[in-house]
Formats: C-alpha cells, structure tokens, sequence
C-alpha cells in the first residue's frame, strides 16, 4: 500500500530538490510527482535523478483563483496515471517533512479512512456572493495605477453590501475581484479547507468524477473566492460512504491578519509540534538556515508516540464541528 507526494512547485528548484531527496529517504517505497509550470524551471533531468517524476504542466497558476484548482486536479489526474500508488498526498515545494514518513503512513492506514482534510474556517461572504476576476489595465505609470487600485477598493467599500469589488493587495497584482450577492443556493455543503490533502486512490479518483460531471457545481465553485480551499473539499465532503478524518497534512504557522505562512526557523517548529501531528511544515525559505533543517530531521526521529505527546496546544478554531450532520460524506474522529 504505497504512497505518492506530489508536489506542487513554482519557486526555489534546489528546495524542491532537497524534499525529493529527504521523501525518497523517510519513505523509500514511495513516488513522488513535481508539478511546475515554468519550461526554464528546472531540468527535468534533475528531478529524475533526484527520484521524482518531472510533471510540466500547461496551466499557468495565479494565486486565488480557478487556475489554482485546474492545478490540482490535473496534478491529481497524473498522479493517477503515472503510479500506481494507494494514497496521494499533495505538498508544497516550501514544505518540509517533520516526522517519520513511513511511520506516519502506517499510522494514516491504520485510520482506514479515505481522505485527510484540513479544516480552515468557513466564511460565507466567499460563497454567498458571485465572485469574477478581472485585470485593471495597467497605464505605466507607477502613481496612476496607485490611486486607480485605491479608487476602487474605495469605491468597492462604499457600495458594500449591494455589491463587491476589491483588488488582491498584492504587489504587482493587477486583478479585481468583482461580486454581486447569489440568488441560487450553493449545490451542496460548502466546506473550507487547505488544499495540502491526503487521499485514497479510489477518492481522487470520485473526485475526478464528479469534477468532469457535474456541471453545477463546477460553475458554482468557479464563482466562489479561493476556489482551490472550498470546491476540491466541498465534492470529497459530498461523496457518499466516503471516510473523512480531519487533520493537517501540512502545519503552519499565520500571525493574525496574515495571508501566507511564517517562514520556519527552529522556533517555529517548536511552536508547530506543540500544535500538529502532521507530516510536513510550511515554509521553508530559499535562505532557510542549516539549524532549522538540523532540528527538522530531528523531529522526525520521533516515534508516533512522542508525537502525540507533543501535541498539547489546539489548532485554529473552525466550524468544522457542524459539517457531519450536513455533508454526506462520513466524518470520523
């Protein structure tokens, strides 16, 4: 019963190639996929000998929005094609293991469940409304297209709640995300989670399904904001006689108010192994420093054990508590 990581990478190709090589040596029967988008990325010759199968794929992603989950589902659908593993994690090229692989698959078997989520907190103003993307045409001139971005959030805050529009507040971001409030019902439970997952071949594979075959809910979910954390678990949550057990594949670490993880040094992972028993911890720097990879190794010579003595601190707080009675999926402790 083997696994396959697939990793998901668009940023600093040796990182990527330092998880290939500490996966292949924490679980040596196992495959492990690299998805990026870039043809100057990396060699693929590179990623095969460092025991990965190279995946480039044609989707150019943008943080956000629907590209992200044609990302994961094609990463998904290859996996599928390209090995003939039992159970597909998905990872960052960022993350880091911080157990014992092969131990922590043993553990996953023995729960004999079908899939890993991660729940995140439901927010309902990102499914209630109709979301679309759209560029604000750039004019070249830095101050101009400055006060063109605050014009609109401006202009967006005063016409909530009749209708929506903001820009990402990101950097050299020139997407605005345009909403009006839905008048249809979602097509099923709406549940938010990470997409870093674990699950079974025969999930990914319903997934797969129902993802190529139910035209509702892909349209709903292509209208819903950050798609990627809500449309992937809604459809597993929505699987008939699937198990689903809720816990972290990947943990990390977000000050409040904060989009994108901590980069980890030895204080965060000591934070993160009073909180999470999963796998891998986000993220890891390209500048990353010897000491916090040295006390990542170290924690991976736990045994499951010290694991679960470790964590003593509860997760992030999410509305996950209320999915079982609404979801059709099973979800088990």
């Amino acid at each position: 019963m083997s696994f396959c990581y697939v990793v998901l990478a668009h940023t600093d190709p040796e990182a990527v190639l330092r998880l290939v090589r500490r996966v292949r040596v924490l679980s040596p029967a196992s495959d492990v996929v690299v998805r990026y988008h870039r043809l100057d990325y990396i060699d693929p010759a590179r990623l095969r000998a460092a025991g990965a199968i190279p995946l480039r794929s044609p989707v150019d992603v943008a943080w956000g929005d629907w590209s992200q989950v044609e990302m994961v589902l094609g990463a998904l659908a290859f996996a599928r094609a390209a090995t003939g593993a039992e159970y597909i994690t998905l990872i960052s090229g960022q993350d880091y293991p911080i157990r014992d692989l092969a131990a922590w698959e043993e553990q996953l078997r023995a729960l004999d469940v079908d899939v890993l989520l991660d729940p995140l907190p439901t927010q309902a103003h990102n499914f209630r409304i109709r979301w679309s993307v759209r560029r604000l045409p750039p004019t070249g001139v830095d101050l101009v297209d400055r006060g063109a971005r605050f014009a609109l959030n401006r202009a967006g805050a005063a016409l909530n709640p009749v209708a929506y529009a903001h820009t990402s507040g990101r950097p050299r971001d020139d997407r605005v995300w345009l909403g009006l409030s839905r008048v249809t019902a979602p097509p099923m439970t709406v549940t938010k989670c990470a997409q870093w997952l674990t699950a079974r071949a025969e999930a990914v594979d319903e997934l797969l399904r129902r993802d190529r075959r139910d035209a509702r809910a892909r349209g709903f979910f292509e209208h819903v904001k950050i798609p990627d954390e809500s449309y992937v678990p809604s459809l597993l949550h929505d699987l008939p006689g699937a198990r689903i057990a809720h816990g972290q594949t990947t943990a990390k670490e977000f000050l409040p108010g904060q989009g994108s993880p901590q980069w980890v040094d030895p204080d965060v992972l000591a934070r993160l192994r009073r909180c999470s028993a999963a796998p891998f911890a986000r993220k890891f720097g390209p500048d990353v420093s010897a000491a916090t990879l040295a006390a990542a190794d170290a924690l991976c010579r736990r045994t499951p054990r010290e694991v679960q003595a470790d964590v003593v601190e509860a997760g992030r707080p999410t509305d996950a508590d209320t999915w079982p009675a609404t979801v059709r999926a099973r979800i088990v402790a």
